[in-house]
């Protein structure tokens, strides 16, 4: 999506238009619902402090504010934070690709003698 119509979309239509380009990239069922459901508290708070249209700043604004009444864990937190810069990276324009580390494990030096039987 261009960054232009998602800035016209209200909340709730960029949140549902996040979750079709994540579905179209095949994210599956659990992390679409996590991303929903943490998504969805940002509306009340953009009602309850008169904020019409979300910007980037707006989620920064509610993640502090979500840190300073609750007490998440650092997976929640975390959690919090991906799914706040999902839907930033969707609002400006920017797309995101699947990255997949792949990390080498190398063996220690007394099991490499395996290897070579």
């Amino acid at each position: 999506m261009n960054s232009e119509k998602s800035k016209t979309l209200s909340f709730s239509g960029l949140l549902h238009e996040l979750i079709q380009s994540l579905e179209d990239k095949s994210y599956d069922r659990l992390t679409l619902d996590n991303y929903r459901r943490t998504l969805r508290k940002i509306e009340p708070y953009m009602d309850e402090n008169g904020i019409d249209a979300y910007t980037p700043e707006v989620g920064r604004h509610y993640y502090e504010f979500y840190l300073a009444k609750n007490e998440p864990g650092v997976s929640r937190q975390k959690a919090i934070i991906t799914a706040i810069r999902r839907l930033n990276d969707f609002y400006s324009g920017i797309e995101y690709k699947v990255q997949q580390q792949h990390q080498v494990e190398l063996l220690p030096n007394n099991f490499e003698y395996v290897l070579d039987l």
